[in-house]
């Protein structure tokens, strides 16, 4: 007696709109080009000004119920994805930013790696960055995977507890990842209390519960342009916030007994305090960049650069001026 073949499970795309007017079509297009099926769209507004909601209302009329739209006051990027999330009904979750880009076989390729890996809850895999207009006409067509290291996996990394490499920089990318619905029920939702990082924090605390295979192939596209919200200074160091708010509470030693050295946090702490104080300081925000410097003095004195800071902190600095302090 054969056993029945199983379902394809629905996958819930989350898409968060900002003012997206310029990219959203491109990237609600390249969400439903997916050579996977089932799929479903909800696509959160976020409290746009521009002509996202009308663009958002007119695909919905053309998709029907494929495409589901919520409007929201502007809370941040994380409230819009929990706002998804609540709607969501699929059995795996992906996750798509308005301005950015798929290939048509992502969610083939990371689905299968999912289906045939229980002890997987989320995967993640490379992705391209777009710096022009033009290039993103080159992402229509399914990604090579001629590169990928492991043909069972399709190229997982060899290191798929990445708590550590997550310490060290943000080595997932949200538009790559797709997770199981059973991750979200064991880690809760996206941290509104973090307008930038949020992101960052959850893969930090989904590093501690599962593996996360990285795949070789490019499955996503990242629009490098002048409106991205990583562009802005903000009055909060987030990246700082969350990488502290990891070690205090899970400490150095990851899942899979790696530990990353203090002196290697301390200087990536560092680096993140002085990367924000110069952000500050090229606009003119000199007490915020001062008081920045010295948290990064604090965390490496053995540093120059954030000694200049301090120095340049009181003077004019061009916005063109080497960071290479």
């Amino acid at each position: 007696m054969t056993t029945p073949a199983r379902h394809a499970p629905l996958v819930s795309i989350v898409i968060p709109v900002h003012n997206a007017e310029r990219h959203l079509a491109h990237a609600l297009d390249s969400a439903l080009r997916q050579t996977y099926r089932p799929i479903e769209i909800i696509a959160v507004d976020d409290g746009s000004t521009d002509r996202s909601p009308e663009i958002l209302a007119q695909y919905v009329a053309k998709h029907g119920s494929q495409i589901t739209h919520l409007r929201q006051s502007n809370m941040g990027a994380a409230a819009a994805r929990n706002a998804a999330l609540a709607a969501a009904r699929g059995e795996y979750i992906a996750f798509l930013d308005a301005d950015d880009l798929w290939a048509p076989n992502k969610l083939d390729v990371q689905i299968a790696v999912l289906e045939a890996r229980a002890d997987v809850h989320l995967i993640a895999s490379r992705w391209r960055v777009l710096q022009t207009e033009q290039e993103a006409s080159v992402f229509d067509q399914p990604a090579d995977l001629n590169g990928c290291l492991d043909r069972d996996a399709q190229g997982r990394v060899e290191q798929p507890w990445i708590y550590n490499d997550l310490l060290l920089d943000c080595v997932v990318h949200t538009t790559t990842v797709v997770m199981r619905r059973k991750l979200l029920q064991e880690i809760g939702s996206f941290d509104t209390t973090l307008r930038r990082g949020q992101d960052y924090d959850y893969w930090l605390r989904a590093s501690r519960v599962t593996p996360i295979p990285r795949l070789e192939a490019q499955l996503s596209a990242y629009r490098l342009h002048a409106t991205n919200s990583s562009w802005r200074p903000q009055p909060v160091n987030y990246a700082a916030v969350v990488i502290q708010r990891a070690l205090h509470k899970w400490g150095r030693k990851g899942p899979d007994g790696r530990i990353t050295s203090m002196a290697t946090m301390r200087q990536r702490l560092a680096d993140h305090w002085f990367n924000f104080g110069w952000q500050h300081a090229v606009r003119g925000s000199r007490l915020t960049a001062l008081r920045s410097a010295l948290r990064s003095i604090s965390f490496w004195p053995f540093q120059v650069r954030g000694y200049r800071l301090v120095a340049l902190s009181l003077l004019p600095i061009p916005r063109n001026a080497d960071r290479s302090l």
